[in-house]
């Protein structure tokens, strides 16, 4: 038998001030929204669940829940979503085309003809250490923000 607790949830953003009426989920379920404050709180009776943290203009944040017995008190921090805009040009500043562009390992897009692509991204690149990492056969061009 499950053991009803009581759960806090406090999200952020990365400046650590308060994401008003963030929506709190189990699953695909709502529990409700953060107020004002950036609080939620409730009883919950689940031995493990996945809590979900969404709100929009941020990346949502999803974590395995597990069983306790104690209350649950956690600070979700949710990242803005940004538009990371790419230009890749050779030694001659000419555009490259079909390079692959990797943020923190993932392979996020191709460059167009004109050597450009947009995507977006949770990070905040000029805040959060990341690696941008652009390949196309010959050329390994790595920048870091």
């Amino acid at each position: 038998m499950s053991l009803a607790r009581n759960i806090t949830v406090a999200v952020v953003d990365h400046n650590q001030m308060p994401v008003m009426y963030a929506t709190i989920k189990h699953g695909m379920q709502s529990m409700g929204q953060t107020d004002s404050n950036g609080l939620f709180n409730d009883t919950v009776s689940f031995d493990e669940f996945t809590l979900g943290v969404e709100q929009n203009g941020y990346h949502t944040d999803t974590r395995l829940i597990e069983a306790a017995e104690d209350d649950i008190n956690l600070t979700v921090t949710l990242y803005a979503n940004r538009t990371l805009d790419i230009t890749v040009l050779d030694e001659q500043d000419n555009p490259v085309t079909g390079a692959d562009i990797l943020v923190d390992s993932t392979v996020v897009g191709t460059t167009s003809p004109t050597g450009t692509r947009s995507t977006k991204t949770a990070k905040n690149l000029c805040l959060i250490p990341s690696i941008i990492l652009v390949l196309f056969t010959v050329y390994t061009l790595q920048f870091l923000f």
